[in-house]
């Protein structure tokens, strides 16, 4: 198979707030969402397409995915942000009775975007993580690509 790495090598001179930036317009809102989470404390690692997208990846996915630690301390932080962030189901999820099951992830349509919330693998995504410093003050862990 031959990849082509042209993109990928314009995709890392990119900031990570540029990559994001690129991707259909959505980065202010990823940026929100992280700040958000952020701010109330919330200890979570970026999963999927936009972690994809941070590491030079060229994805187009416009869905925030994260992973959080399921203690209870965070979960209540999350909830925390998940209520100013004005959390509310997707029309194609399960509906969000405010309450968070690690075994369940979360599908969510936010005021800064949707975002999905998976409560299991932390432990093991940390582990492998790297810290991106996605704007300025605003430094976030992101799943390695797989291998």
């Amino acid at each position: 198979m031959h990849v082509d790495r042209t993109l990928l090598r314009e995709m890392l001179a990119f900031t990570p707030r540029e990559r994001i930036n690129t991707m259909l317009g959505f980065g202010r809102d990823v940026e929100t969402a992280l700040r958000t989470l952020q701010h109330h404390g919330v200890r979570f690692i970026v999963i999927g397409e936009i972690a994809a997208r941070l590491h030079g990846a060229p994805t187009m996915m416009a869905v925030l995915q994260i992973c959080y630690d399921n203690e209870p301390e965070n979960c209540r932080a999350l909830l925390r942000a998940l209520e100013v962030l004005d959390a509310r189901a997707r029309i194609d999820a399960p509906a969000f009775d405010r309450t968070l099951s690690p075994n369940e992830p979360l599908k969510l349509s936010t005021s800064a975007g949707f975002l999905d919330c998976l409560g299991t693998g932390y432990a093991t995504l940390v582990e492998t993580a790297t810290a991106f410093e996605f704007a300025e003050g605003l430094r976030v862990l992101v799943a390695a690509p797989a291998a």
